[in-house]
């Protein structure tokens, strides 16, 4: 294996050059924790100025690719080849800090319990290995995917369910729990 500095970002997120969004999108939320702070492995395998210099190097990769024009730049300047046939974006929105606020972002027009079930669906991804990996109860993340009002707990653990949630799936945590919570209270206003 190339050593980090050497490797072009696709490289980086263990994707091919070709990889649609929503593949890039999965190899960034697997990237993100195989080597954030919650990953044991990563613990024996790097020091911590190392593992930060990876996930620096992993953010970079994400905040480029998840554009579609910065990575078509990527492509011609770096790879010198044409860029890859544009695909539909991603719903959702990037993760917290894969791209600052300048930089265009992919998001969602409302975030439900189906939008988060989609945007899980499409990155193949079970209920079961998210309720494993955050230790949230399926029960509680089947009720936010189904919007069960009646169901979801106090809303202090609701916004933190929701941020280990949007992290599972490479959405922004703070975008995912603010914009549900709204839609919660939508809901529980309607039902009065």
């Amino acid at each position: 294996m190339k050593p980090l500095r050497e490797q072009n970002l696709y490289e980086v997120l263990e994707v091919s050059p070709d990889a649609s969004p929503e593949q890039l999108a999965r190899a960034y939320a697997l990237a993100k924790q195989h080597f954030g702070g919650a990953s044991l492995g990563s613990y024996s395998l790097f020091d911590s100025a190392e593992r930060t210099e990876v996930l620096a190097r992993i953010e970079d990769a994400w905040r480029t690719l998840s554009n579609r024009e910065q990575r078509a730049r990527y492509d011609r300047e770096v790879l010198g080849r044409a860029p890859a046939p544009a695909s539909p974006t991603v719903t959702g929105v990037p993760p917290a800090s894969a791209a600052p606020p300048a930089a265009p972002s992919l998001s969602l027009i409302e975030v439900t319990g189906a939008s988060l079930r989609a945007r899980r669906e499409s990155l193949g991804v079970p209920l079961q290995e998210i309720a494993r990996n955050t230790r949230i109860s399926i029960a509680y993340l089947q009720f936010i995917e189904e919007d069960h009002i009646r169901g979801l707990p106090h809303d202090a653990y609701l916004r933190g369910y929701l941020a280990q949630y949007a992290r599972a799936v490479g959405l922004d945590p703070h975008t995912v729990a603010d914009g549900y919570i709204r839609h919660v209270k939508s809901l529980r206003a309607q039902k009065g």
